[in-house]
């Protein structure tokens, strides 16, 4: 199922080995992710915004940022996509 979501609408995906071992892999990040909130793993950083004119920062960028007990820190295009 999660392979044909990821293909987009009206299309057909057959069952291919290794689909069983993904399936569980994705299954199990969903429920780190899900702990990961409860347990507070996330943290915010801000990154400033710098005006190349004047030097001056003008506002922030904010990143989030997974840090996993054992996984270590896990790039956010990785739990982003399993998120939404």
């Amino acid at each position: 199922m999660y392979s044909a979501k990821e293909r987009g609408r009206n299309n057909v995906q057959c069952y291919e080995d290794g689909m069983t071992a993904a399936t569980q892999d994705r299954v199990k990040f969903e429920s780190e992710l899900h702990e990961a909130l409860r347990s507070g793993q996330f943290e915010l950083h801000y990154q400033p915004k710098v005006d190349t004119a004047t030097g001056r920062i003008n506002s922030a960028e904010a990143l989030i940022r997974w840090r996993h007990p054992q996984r270590g820190l896990v790039p956010p295009g990785d739990f982003i996509v399993v998120a939404g």
